[in-house]
């Protein structure tokens, strides 16, 4: 499915739905303009269980607020991507690309804004209720998931990356390459013994604070930066960005402590 408006608007407040038959093609859906907005539903998969693709792509605000939904009910998850200058995804969202092996998800770029083949966006907002799923389900390897801005991010969401069974949890960055206001919540649990996954979070300067207090731009409080080393193995890593230097700072007061084997 492919719907190209090159400079115009469009809005699904629908369903739209590719099953596909043959596994050697991808099943997908493709939608292609300035503004692209998805407030209904769109599912892509295949005829042996196995989730499909799906890119929102604009070139200038791409709004999810609807359900994306690549996921396998049989085998593998699929993968979403979105991306424009501009990325919302509002609290009514799901994104799943759950499967026997979790699919992958990127929202605003690939890893660390560095896959071509995705339009880094200005600014991506992901707010409190949307939902990321890119569990593995069986004894499968959970999925990868990316929330990525070359200027803003603002996460307030769920990012799940689970697995369910033996196999080991996912990995999620949520990054923004000049600011990150990080409130949300991620997991990358295994239940079934396999190892606990990665979230990794990199902006350019970082400061962990003291207590709970609401998370500001890029920095975390203590007491949530412990809850996010109970569901997954946490790396905090900064680069230089023109007169910045790519600190890591503790503040006074600021405690991190925590009994699992999870790392940091």
């Amino acid at each position: 499915v492919f719907l190209d408006a090159p400079g115009g608007k469009i809005s699904n407040t629908g369903t739209l739905i590719a099953k596909g038959t043959d596994p050697a093609r991808a099943a997908g859906v493709l939608i292609n303009a300035a503004f692209a907005k998805v407030d209904g539903q769109i599912r892509a998969s295949h005829e042996d269980g196995s989730g499909g693709e799906i890119r929102i792509s604009a070139t200038d605000l791409a709004s999810v607020g609807g359900t994306l939904d690549a996921s396998g009910s049989e085998n593998a998850g699929g993968s979403v991507i979105v991306e424009g200058s501009t990325v919302e995804v509002g609290s009514g969202a799901r994104i799943d690309v759950s499967g026997s092996e979790g699919g992958q998800v990127f929202l605003g770029g690939g890893f660390q804004g560095q896959d071509s083949t995705i339009t880094n966006a200005a600014t991506t907002t992901v707010e409190a209720g949307g939902l990321i799923i890119a569990d593995g389900t069986g004894d499968g390897e959970a999925g990868r998931g990316v929330v990525w801005a070359d200027q803003r991010t603002e996460f307030r969401g769920e990012i799940r990356s689970e697995a369910s069974g033996s196999g080991d949890g996912g990995f999620v960055e949520v990054s923004g390459k000049n600011s990150l206001l990080f409130d949300g919540i991620v997991s990358t649990l295994s239940s079934g013994g396999g190892r606990t996954g990665t979230l990794l979070l990199d902006p350019t300067n970082f400061t962990i604070t003291p207590g709970a207090g609401a998370s500001t731009v890029n920095s975390i409080g203590s007491t949530t930066l412990i809850s996010m080393l109970g569901t997954n193995n946490v790396i905090i890593a900064t680069d230089t960005l023109g007169t910045e230097e790519g600190d890591i700072t503790v503040a006074a007061g600021a405690t991190v402590t925590w009994n699992n084997a999870n790392a940091l």
